[in-house]
């Protein structure tokens, strides 16, 4: 009903989108959606932000958001 919008409902149409799977570094804020690194943004940015070795880095800091394949994919591509 009219009563149960928002104040911004009224001057802008809302579109909701579905959020992507990401992989965050686990020493920064940057995140990447390329998952399988196709673009090898994910081992430029290991390599340039933190001077380690893909593999070194996913063994020291593995985390729960990345399964096994995409770290095999990852590591395959490097």
């Amino acid at each position: 009903s009219e009563h149960n919008k928002k104040w911004f409902e009224e001057y802008f149409d809302i579109i909701e989108i579905d959020k992507k799977e990401t992989l965050k570094c686990e020493l920064c804020f940057w995140e990447t959606t390329d998952l399988n690194n196709t673009t090898g943004s994910i081992k430029k940015h290991i390599n340039t932000s933190s001077n380690l070795s893909c593999r070194y880095y996913f063994n020291l800091y593995f985390t729960n958001n990345v399964s096994y394949k995409y770290k095999r994919n990852i590591l395959f591509f490097a």
